[in-house]
């Protein structure tokens, strides 16, 4: 059988992603910004929904890496199952756990035997906590690391 020939034509950050029993799936904590961190190194979990096109049925299997713009590697999966695409749509998510260094900017990289695809990329940044309103101090004293909404 011939290997697939895909496009991702959308990608979302979020905490998760569940499946309902009917098949769709709910995002769950959606980021649209950029990533903010208190202080670094920054140790965060993200997963990544993303969606595309099927332009050559066939089998495909993923590997999906997380690079800062130097060219690091902060997360590399191993290759995933083989799948069998149909032409029309697709998603995938994936997961991932890594320790961030410093501000940079960050790039989901898929990739399977012919071909490269840049999923989707995001600026990360620390966060100066004193600027924050009242509400996300509470939310950074807590441990977690919520995101900065889009005016910050």
């Amino acid at each position: 059988m011939d290997n697939a020939l895909i496009k991702f034509d959308s990608a979302v950050v979020c905490d998760d992603v569940r499946t309902e029993n009917t098949g769709k799936n709910i995002l769950i904590g959606v980021v649209s910004s950029d990533l903010g961190f208190p202080e670094f190194p920054a140790n965060t979990m993200l997963t990544v929904y993303a969606e595309g096109e099927v332009l050559r049925a066939g089998v495909i299997s993923l590997e999906v890496t997380i690079i800062d713009d130097l060219g690091g590697v902060l997360f590399n999966s191993p290759r995933g199952p083989i799948a069998h695409l149909v032409l029309g749509r697709f998603y995938h998510i994936f997961r991932a756990n890594f320790t961030l260094q410093r501000e940079c900017t960050i790039s989901v990289v898929a990739r399977d035997l012919e071909q490269e695809n840049v999923v989707l990329s995001r600026r990360v940044r620390k966060l100066n906590i004193e600027e924050l309103p009242p509400e996300l101090k509470e939310l950074f004293g807590a441990g977690r690391n919520p995101v900065l909404p889009p005016s910050m």
